[in-house]
C-alpha cells in the first residue's frame, strides 16, 4: 500500500481499487456521477441499469479493500430525469440512493451503517406552480448521504502516542526557531543502559568522531541527566503526544 499513501490516483477507479490489498483502507468517500443527467464524458452513454452495475462493481471492491468495520459513504440525489434523457409525458424521478442501496446490500458483505439527509437548497423556487396554475413546480433540494460498514472488528489503534528524545535534533531547543522538546514522561533505564550502549555502538554511520552529540558518552550522559531528575541512575525522556483514556 506504500505506494498509494499521500498520492492523488488519476484513473480508473475500478482499476486502481483491483491494485489495492484486502482488508487495508479504513474509509472511503465518493459522490458518483450522476447517470447521464450531468454530462462528464460526452462518449459516455449508458442504460440506467447498466449505470448502477458498474457502480456495484466498483463498490463491491471498496468492500474487499475495507478493513473489518471500515466505513463507506456514498452521496447520492432524488435525480429528475431530463426529456432527452427520457422521452416522458410526465415528470421522471430516479432515486439514485435507494437503488444503489439495494444493489450494493444485496451483492457485497457491508451493512447499511446510518443515513444523512442533506438539505442542499440551491434554488429559490422550490415547490409550487410556475410559470401558469396547472404546472407543478418541484425541485428537489435534498440529497443522501448513506453510511456503509464492513463486518468485523475494527483495527486498535495505539493509545498512547509518545515522542522521544533524539540526540542532536531535540536537544537545541532553541525559541521560535524550532520545536521545542518538553519532556513529560520517563523510564527508569537502569537495567537496559549497558544494552543501549552496545545497540547504538552497531550505527557505525550515525556514531563516530563528526558527530560527538550523538556519542555513546553523549548517550549516557543525557540519560545520567534524566535520572537525575527522576531520583534513579539512568532514564529516558518522552513527551506526550496524545493519550487516550
Amino acid at each position: 500500500m506504500d505506494q498509494f499513501i499521500n498520492k492523488f490516483l488519476v484513473g480508473n477507479a475500478l482499476t486502481k481499487l483491483k491494485q489495492m490489498e484486502d482488508d487495508s483502507i479504513d474509509l472511503v468517500i465518493t459522490s458518483p456521477p450522476y447517470w447521464n443527467a450531468v454530462v462528464y464524458d460526452k462518449d459516455t452513454n449508458t442504460d440506467y441499469e447498466t449505470y448502477l452495475n458498474l457502480l456495484t462493481e466498483i463498490f463491491t471492491e471498496c468492500s474487499r479493500v475495507l478493513r473489518p468495520n471500515g466505513k463507506m459513504a456514498i452521496n447520492t440525489p432524488l435525480m429528475p430525469v431530463p426529456q432527452s434523457i427520457i422521452k416522458q409525458d410526465v415528470r421522471h424521478l430516479k432515486d439514485i440512493s435507494s437503488d444503489l442501496s439495494e444493489k450494493i446490500l444485496s451483492n457485497t458483505e457491508l451493512n447499511l451503517f446510518s443515513v444523512y439527509v442533506w438539505q442542499k437548497q440551491t434554488s429559490k423556487l422550490m415547490f409550487g406552480s410556475y410559470p401558469y396554475p396547472g404546472n407543478l413546480l418541484e425541485n428537489n433540494t435534498i440529497e443522501f448521504i448513506k453510511v456503509y460498514v464492513k463486518p468485523g472488528k475494527s483495527k486498535k489503534y495505539p493509545k498512547n502516542v509518545l515522542i522521544y528524545e533524539t540526540l542532536s535534533e531535540t536537544h537545541w531547543n532553541v525559541p521560535s526557531v524550532e520545536a521545542m522538546f518538553q519532556p513529560s514522561v520517563f523510564f527508569n533505564i537502569d537495567k537496559q543502559i549497558v544494552s543501549k550502549k552496545k545497540a547504538l555502538g552497531i550505527y557505525k554511520s550515525q556514531i563516530n568522531s563528526q558527530t560527538p552529540s550523538r556519542s555513546i558518552d553523549a548517550s549516557e550522559a543525557l540519560a545520567r541527566f534524566r535520572g537525575s531528575q527522576n531520583g534513579c541512575k539512568y532514564a529516558e525522556a518522552f513527551q506526550v503526544l496524545r493519550i487516550i483514556a
